[in-house]
């Protein structure tokens, strides 16, 4: 997928590909795989409106986006509620949607990226396909229980730094615990990966998307000369290599 002058590329939304890593196919038949590319803002271009008889997007608490609450409403293509925006919020986490996509509208970037998360599952049937049925609400729920009960327990901030140690270089769509512990460490020290929702202190996650990787960078640029420099960089990458990760592990002795 090659943005064309004044877009950039966001990530993948189906067809078997997810998040924005470069993804490979291999062709046995007829197959469809969308793209997401975002317009850049420019000085000449207008700003997006909401429209007058549309409320505006609910802001949602850190408390209350991810942290194990309960979906209950049956969510559909045009919907406009505050558990619309976390429904984005948790296909985020996902790796099915960029994370410019928590507007509290269920557009069809939205409806694609369920439908996806449900063909995954393999367990949701036709009936709820792109709404957030019975099946759809109990199987995100389970998920977000499941991950509120397994979320490291990590004090970086009360020198408790020696439990952690990073081995591997992480990119975009790069997924594990590693992840969500470069994320406690990121939003801790200064170089938030979210100030609300999925990424934000408390409410870290295990996907490598861009906003992690925006975090990076702004590590490696306030670490230049020792990491960028050395690596002939003026620029941070948001690429978690060697370099970086052993910056970090030396920032956690």
């Amino acid at each position: 997928a090659t943005p064309s002058t004044g877009s950039t590329f966001s990530g993948w939304v189906s067809g078997g590909c997810a998040g924005s890593a470069p993804c490979t196919r291999a062709l046995t038949g007829n197959t469809s795989v969308n793209a997401i590319f975002m317009l850049l803002p420019s000085s000449s271009s207008p700003k997006p409106t909401t429209p007058s008889s549309a409320p505006a997007p609910a802001q949602l608490s850190e408390a209350g986006t991810l942290g194990g609450q309960a979906f209950t409403q049956t969510l559909k293509l045009g919907d406009r509620t505050p558990e619309v925006q976390k429904l984005q919020e948790f296909l985020i986490t996902e790796g099915l949607l960029p994370d410019t996509a928590r507007t509290g509208f269920f557009g069809p970037l939205t409806q694609t990226a369920l439908i996806t998360f449900q063909r995954n599952s393999g367990s949701i049937s036709s009936s709820e396909r792109g709404i957030t049925g019975t099946a759809t609400r109990s199987l995100i729920n389970a998920k977000l229980t499941a991950r509120a009960s397994t979320t490291p327990s990590i004090a970086i901030a009360n020198n408790q730094n020696s439990k952690i140690s990073f081995t591997k270089p992480l990119k975009l769509g790069s997924r594990g615990a590693d992840v969500q512990n470069l994320q406690i460490f990121l939003n801790t020290n200064g170089f938030t990966v979210a100030p609300t929702g999925a990424g934000s202190k408390g409410l870290e996650t295990t996907y490598f998307g861009p906003a992690t990787a925006r975090a990076v960078t702004r590590f490696q640029e306030a670490y230049r000369s020792e990491i960028l420099t050395p690596n002939n960089l003026s620029r941070g990458t948001g690429y978690f290599g060697p370099s970086t990760l052993r910056k970090l592990n030396t920032l956690l002795k």
